[in-house]
């Protein structure tokens, strides 16, 4: 039996990009339920919701400020259908997304959340890239559309190192929201990793191949108004939120990450060493890095990890 699915839809001050995200949703294969938009501008915004009378909207406008983290938490947990799709203002649906997620999720009711490929495009033009293609390392075959799914044990380790789909690719099942409630961590830039990783813990995740999201990077985004020491602090308290996490979901992180590294290449192995040495969390680090290298020394590993962030450092500047 089809479930029933709501489009959850965050915005702030970006009336011109949240019509368009509109217009996105208004294109889909299959129609959303409920769409349920959650302001948190200055001023509210009736007049855009007026433009899409034949979507079921549902507007609230929030009339005090909430931080990032609460703004998701309300969004998210408003909507009562049985599946919530998130959708940033700033990011846009292809045709085919509810249809493609929401199907993976009534075929696998175990799972707690879905995502999809997605091509990330520029609105600056001199971005080094035209485009670029999101997906988690999970093993799957771009060109064979049929979802890989994974248990909650591995979501969870993949999640230590980064979110494994795009923000707004989610869509998630409500009653695998933690039963105790969201946990709020005051989190900046990886906020949204800690709210997937906590409703990853409670069921398996899907993958599906097909490209369904699009994803925006411009020059206003939040996470670009930090600097770099910032961005590293903000991820290790990430970090250390998911591993002790996995420890209360009674998984051991270490045999965790071993499932994981098992179903990797050995460049992503790598690149997952350097991504766990560069957050600076040390502890974590040093249990980590055995198990996703255990043919090199740990010293071995940490000075090719502090090669690739120099290399990687030099790359940006010359571009």
């Amino acid at each position: 039996m089809p479930q029933t699915v709501c489009v959850a839809i965050i915005t702030y001050e970006r009336k011109q990009l949240l019509r368009e995200a509109l217009r996105s949703v208004q294109a889909q294969t299959r129609r959303p339920d409920v769409v349920f938009i959650s302001d948190n501008s200055k001023e509210p915004d009736y007049e855009v919701v007026k433009e899409f009378p034949d979507l079921p909207i549902q507007y609230h406008f929030h009339d005090r400020r909430l931080t990032i983290g609460e703004h998701w938490v309300w969004c998210l947990t408003q909507p009562q259908t049985d599946l919530i799709a998130l959708l940033e203002d700033d990011n846009l649906f292809r045709p085919r997304h509810i249809e493609v997620l929401a199907k993976a999720m009534e075929e696998h009711p175990e799972a707690a959340l879905a995502g999809s490929s997605t091509i990330i495009f520029y609105d600056n033009l001199q971005a080094p890239h035209p485009h670029d293609i999101f997906c988690p390392p999970w093993p799957c075959d771009l060109m064979n559309l049929t979802p890989v799914v994974q248990s909650a044990e591995v979501g969870l380790a993949t999640y230590l190192f980064g979110s494994p789909f795009a923000s707004s690719a989610m869509m998630v099942r409500r009653n695998a929201f933690p039963k105790e409630g969201f946990v709020q961590s005051g989190l900046r830039i990886s906020h949204d990793r800690w709210m997937w990783a906590q409703i990853a813990a409670n069921g398996s995740a899907i993958f599906c191949p097909e490209t369904t999201m699009l994803y925006r990077d411009h020059a206003v985004q939040v996470v670009k108004n930090f600097n770099r020491s910032f961005h590293r602090n903000d991820t290790a308290r990430c970090n250390r939120l998911i591993w002790d996490l996995t420890l209360q979901m009674g998984y051991d992180p270490e045999k965790a990450v071993a499932a994981l590294a098992a179903q990797l290449t050995p460049s992503t192995r790598r690149c997952y060493s350097f991504l766990t040495f560069r957050s600076r969390t040390f502890e974590i680090w040093r249990k980590i890095i055995p198990v996703l290298r255990p043919e090199v020394s740990t010293c071995k590993a940490a000075f090719q990890a502090l090669l690739d962030i120099v290399m990687r450092r030099l790359l940006a500047r010359w571009r």
